[in-house]
Parts: C-alpha cells; sequence; structure tokens
C-alpha cells in the first residue's frame, strides 16, 4: 500500500470545531444552492405549458420516473464513492480512491450498456401496454425516453468524479459547478421552447447541461486531487467487495426508496393516464423540491460522519445526528409549513387559475407533511451509512412498502373509481406512519427517549405550520379573491409570504432556540451581514 504522507497538497486531520465548521459551510452552500435550483425548477413548468398540454407534459414527469430506476443499477455504487473516498481520505491514501473509482467507473458503465439494451427492447411493450400513451404520442414517448435515458446513464457512469469530490467534502465546488450548468439549462429551455421545439426542448437542454456538468467534475477532480489517476489498471477486484458489501444493501435500499417516490406517479399514469400523472409531478414539485433545500443536511452528514467513524469519535457523532436532525427539522417545517397552509394562492400564482390546476393546490398541501418527514429520516440514513450499518436502513424503505402496499389495496378494493387525490392521499398516510416508525427504530439504537425525541426535535419544526394555518384563517378573504386572478394571487403570496416569515421566524427564534442556538443564528447573520457588506464595497469602488 502506497500511503502518502502529508504535504501541503493533503489535507490534515480535523478536530471537531472544524468539522463542525466544514458541515456547515456545506450544508449553507448546498441549501443555497438548492434554493436557487427551487427557483429554477418553479419557473420552468408555466413556461412549458404555454407551448405543450398537461397530457404531454405528464410524458416529461414519466421520463424521469423510468430513468430513475434505470439508475438504480448504480444507486448503491454512488455510496459506496462517498463513504469510503472520506475513509481513505482521512487517512491520506490516494492510490485506495484511485482503485475504488476506476473499479466503480468501469462497473458502472457495463451495468449502464445492459440496461440500455434491454431497455430499447422494451420500450416499445412499456409505451403502450404499461402506460397506454395515446398512440399520437407513441414516436415522441420513445425518443423523449430513450434519449433522456441514454444520456442519463452517460452522466451515472461517470458520476465516479462527482461522488469522489463530495468524499472529500469538496461539495462547495460541485455545487457550484452545478448552478452554473442549470443556469444555462433553464435559459436553453426558453430559447428551444421560442424555437418550436416542444418537448424536445427539455430534453436537448438537460443533454447538453450533463455534458457541461460532468465535464467540469472531471476537470475539478484531476485539479484538486494532486496523485489522481483513473484507468483499467487500476481495476481492483478486492474493490468489488467494498460495492458488494455496503453497496448492495444501500443499493437494494435505494429501489425500495425510488419505487416508493414515484408511486403515486406510476399508480397516476398506469390506471388514470398521463394527465394524471402530469397532475401529480406539479402538485408536488413545490413540496418535493423545497424539501431538498433543508436535505441539504443529508448531503454533508454522512461523509463528516464516515470521517469521524475512522477516528473513532463516537460521542462526537451523536451530538452530530441529534443537533443536525433538529436544525434540519426546523427549517423543514419554516418552508412546507407555508407552503401546505397556502397552496391554494401559490398554485394560482404559478400555474393560474384554471380550474384544472384546483387539484394541484389539493396534492401540494397533502404532499406537504409527508415528505417533511420523508426526508428528515435522512438523517437517521445517513448516519447508519456513515457508521457501516447499512442494512438498518432497511427498515424504514421496507416498512413504507408494506404500508403503501397495503393502504392501495385497501383503496382500489372499497373505492372501485379512485381519483388522483385519492392515491396521492394513500401514499401520503403510508408515508408518515413508516417514518414514525423508523424514528422509534433510531431512537431505540441511539437510546434516545421518544418523549425527548419528540419534544426536543420533531415539535419545534411543526409550528410553522400552526402559524400558516391561522393566517390563511385570516386572511381569508384576500385568499378567496387572489384565487380568481392571478396577479393578485402573485401579490397575496408574496405579502403573505413576508408576514409568515416575520410571525415565524419570530416564534421561532424567542421561542423554539435555547440560548447557544440563539446564539449561533446572530453570529451566522452578523457574518453574512460583513460578507455581503465587503463584496458591496469592492463593487462600489470599482
Amino acid at each position: 500500500m502506497n500511503t502518502i504522507q502529508p504535504t501541503p497538497h493533503t489535507p490534515k486531520n480535523l478536530n471537531e470545531e472544524e468539522i463542525k465548521s466544514l458541515v456547515s459551510r456545506n450544508f449553507i452552500i448546498s441549501m443555497l444552492a438548492r434554493i436557487f435550483r427551487l427557483a429554477t425548477r418553479l419557473f420552468i413548468p408555466p413556461i412549458v405549458l404555454l407551448f405543450v398540454s398537461t397530457e404531454e407534459y405528464g410524458l416529461w414527469s414519466l421520463c424521469f420516473v423510468i430513468i430513475g430506476y434505470l439508475g438504480l443499477g448504480a444507486f448503491g455504487i454512488s455510496n459506496v464513492y462517498v463513504r469510503y473516498v472520506a475513509e481513505y481520505h482521512a487517512r491520506h491514501e490516494v492510490d485506495k480512491i484511485n482503485q475504488l473509482v476506476s473499479t466503480g467507473i468501469i462497473v458502472v458503465l457495463t451495468i449502464s450498456l445492459i440496461l440500455l439494451a434491454v431497455f430499447y427492447v422494451f420500450l416499445p411493450k412499456l409505451i403502450v401496454d404499461i402506460f397506454k400513451i395515446a398512440p399520437h404520442y407513441h414516436e415522441m414517448a420513445f425518443y423523449l425516453f430513450y434519449g433522456t435515458a441514454c444520456i442519463f446513464m452517460i452522466e451515472i457512469s461517470l458520476g465516479g468524479f462527482l461522488y469522489m469530490l463530495n468524499g472529500m467534502q469538496r461539495i462547495t465546488e460541485t455545487t457550484l459547478v452545478s448552478l452554473v450548468c442549470i443556469s444555462i439549462e433553464t435559459v436553453l429551455i426558453v430559447v428551444f421552447l421560442l424555437m418550436g421545439m416542444g418537448l424536445y426542448a427539455l430534453m436537448a437542454a438537460l443533454i447538453i447541461r450533463y455534458f457541461l456538468m460532468v465535464g467540469s467534475y472531471i476537470y475539478l477532480s484531476y485539479r484538486l486531487i494532486p496523485g489522481l489517476s483513473i484507468g483499467l489498471r487500476h481495476f481492483r477486484r478486492s474493490c468489488l467487495r467494498l460495492f458488494y458489501r455496503f453497496g448492495a444493501v444501500v443499493q437494494f435500499t435505494g429501489m425500495l426508496s425510488m419505487t416508493m417516490n414515484s408511486m403515486d406517479k406510476l399508480v397516476c399514469g398506469t390506471t388514470l393516464g398521463t394527465q394524471a400523472a402530469g397532475l401529480v409531478d406539479l402538485g408536488s414539485r413545490f413540496p418535493v423540491t423545497a424539501a431538498q433545500i433543508p436535505g441539504a443536511m443529508n448531503t454533508v452528514m454522512m461523509p463528516a460522519i464516515s470521517y469521524m467513524h475512522s477516528q473513532q469519535r463516537k460521542h462526537e457523532i451523536y451530538q452530530l445526528y441529534i443537533s443536525g436532525t433538529r436544525n434540519m427539522n426546523l427549517i423543514m417545517g419554516f418552508i412546507l409549513g407555508f407552503l401546505s397552509t397556502f397552496s391554494g394562492v401559490i398554485v394560482a400564482g404559478w400555474l393560474g387559475t384554471r380550474e384544472e390546476f384546483a387539484v394541484v393546490a389539493t396534492i401540494m398541501t397533502i404532499v406537504a407533511f409527508p415528505q417533511h418527514l420523508h426526508i428528515l429520516t435522512g438523517q437517521g440514513s445517513a448516519f447508519f451509512q456513515g457508521i457501516e450499518k447499512p442494512a438498518r436502513t432497511l427498515t424504514y424503505s421496507l416498512g413504507r412498502l408494506s404500508l403503501v402496499t397495503v393502504f392501495l389495496l385497501l383503496l382500489f378494493h372499497f373505492e372501485k373509481h379512485p381519483t388522483v387525490v385519492h392515491v396521492v392521499a394513500t401514499v401520503a398516510l403510508a408515508t408518515v406512519f413508516g417514518a414514525l416508525n423508523y424514528f422509534n427504530y433510531i431512537n431505540r439504537f441511539l437510546a434516545v427517549p421518544n418523549m425527548e425525541f419528540i419534544r426536543r426535535v420533531l415539535v419545534p419544526g411543526f409550528v410553522p405550520y400552526l402559524i400558516g394555518y391561522l393566517l390563511t384563517l385570516l386572511l381569508s378573504h384576500w385568499i378567496e379573491i387572489a384565487l380568481q386572478n392571478r396577479w393578485y394571487a402573485i401579490g397575496v403570496v408574496l405579502v403573505s409570504g413576508v408576514i409568515y416569515s416575520v410571525v415565524s421566524g419570530s416564534v421561532l427564534y424567542f421561542l423554539v432556540l435555547d440560548v447557544k442556538e440563539r446564539g449561533q443564528v446572530r453570529r451566522k447573520t452578523l457574518k453574512v451581514i460583513v460578507r455581503l457588506t465587503s463584496i458591496g464595497r469592492k463593487l462600489t469602488r470599482r
């Protein structure tokens, strides 16, 4: 083994405060990036719906359900990259990083080629018999499904470079790349739509974005990691055991998670048509994308826990898990509390006041709280993966799958003509019960009393929902008017958003946060103000 000695280019071991600072910085950067991504993802649908029908938009929604399942072949491998690169990086073992990533890329590329060949053969049957897409959309569906599948498989085959950088906690750099590429994609979508490309505009912009991202990650990897070498000569059978031992469990968990996350779209798409799938996608777009903002903590948590676990720092891991879950829950509640309670006026301002969009608001309200709990379980999963016990995450995935299956069977047994709302509500209810059961399991593993966890971690994040509900009662007259006029709705959203933010922020700061947490908020806020002031002065001097 070629264990390199620390050099000016080799990272030193980090103490507890340095790790917390790094996790905090990575979280803030990732969260800000996801806010930007939320803005772009929400900007696109109203524009697209000016050029295509809801049924056509449903085809694009199904594209991502399909490529999500194709990507499951590499899901576990991506987590192996992050988990073990973090460990090798902590021990300064660049040669092992070369072997791990080279082996992973070769394995994923092989799997991708096999999956694409199989997908090509069965795609016509999928279009005609499974999704029952209207005949005049068959050709479009084939090109969209297979085109996005090809580019996606190329992206995940070379995704080892991204996950390697994340494992080394270079999340700031990878996030900036993502921001630039998403910005370019958003502009290209508008340009291509104006050129009359229809849904193909979305696919073309996606292809360009993926190529730019992959190329940038490769460039950054070689620039930031001295001694990096990726190639066939670094392939090691011994690395396959890591993918099998750790990755196989995470792989299976990912398959279950993907199935659950797309269950409502799949059921609606196969039983109610592509338009129903499109409505579910629109209704869940706000809460799912918004929940990913605080969900950035899950991304930065696992490599940090892996780093500390490799150095046997158990107490610090425990404290990081508790504080991370509480902080993420507070931010999640602040965001989703508003979306859940003001969904009607948000949708009216976002998509318009057409009658078909009324169900989108209902779906948004139903999805928000279950999505809150679902993303919060990611803290426990990051903890188990970080301490090399990924099999324990199956408790949530299998439990949720069982509940969703049973609840859907009961729905279709008692309701002969289920609607989109029925399906979404059924999956949402199963998600809530599954998440609560998983929290109980994690608490028993960590010896955390459930009542203390509920009081200290869960309840504070639910306060904004109550505040949002009370505000909707106070503003009900203006909300009713706003539902009839899109521009008035936008104004109500902005005004109510400010009121909600001030009230919720004040309640959380003065009544929920403890003295230490309030001090941290003040310091971080002051730090941001100082930085912004400094940037403003530099721009003024120029």
